[in-house]
């Protein structure tokens, strides 16, 4: 299956590695490595995530404490964004908070 990235979890993930960076190149490397294994297994298995929220998937990094959190349209899996799960939920994929 195809895999797009929008251009909000490409910031994001640009912006991860960067931060990874500063504490390490071979850190940074180790997180890109493991967002492109995360991607393989979504274009090999695309429904292999669990739905949690509306139509969004969130599947975790190996190693890292992030999710990328991806939705499934016709032939084609997108990314929307890549989430540190300690971080403050979007209700856009979370769904209503409180």
């Amino acid at each position: 299956m195809e895999i797009i990235i929008s251009s909000v979890a490409e910031n994001e993930i640009e912006e991860i590695r960067n931060s990874l960076g500063s504490d390490g190149f071979e850190l940074s490397d180790r997180f890109h490595l493991d967002v492109l294994q995360t991607l393989r297994y979504i274009a090999q298995f695309p429904g292999g995530v669990q739905i949690r929220s509306k139509m969004y998937r969130y599947a975790p990094l190996q190693a890292f404490r992030y999710h990328l959190i991806y939705s499934i349209e016709g032939e084609v899996a997108v990314v929307h964004r890549i989430r540190h799960m300690h971080q403050r939920p979007l209700r856009r994929y979370f769904g209503r908070q409180g």
